[in-house]
């Protein structure tokens, strides 16, 4: 089994439209299309940082979004060829 959790930030718009943040070049965020191409923190205090400046920027520039972060936790279970759980390191040579 393998579990992962991780992190990403979500910005909501002055009209109620959720946009998953996705980290630009620029080392700011961009909206995204999807959950699954938003920058994925590893760590809780990091983005409970990010969130609280994406907040303090909105209030300065005043453009009406907010921001919150989401928690994600997946759990894997893998299986082979004949639906037994897959063990890694279980390879043999043929």
């Amino acid at each position: 089994m393998e579990r992962i959790k991780e992190f990403y930030l979500v910005e909501v718009n002055k009209y109620g439209e959720e946009s998953a943040l996705m980290q630009n070049y620029s080392n700011g965020f961009v909206r995204g299309a999807s959950p699954n191409t938003a920058y994925k923190f590893q760590e809780k205090e990091q983005v409970i940082q990010a969130c609280k400046v994406q907040n303090m920027l909105a209030t300065i520039l005043n453009n009406g979004t907010k921001t919150y972060f989401v928690e994600q936790n997946i759990e894997r279970e893998m299986y082979d060829e004949k639906g037994e759980v897959y063990v890694k390191g279980e390879v043999q040579e043929v």
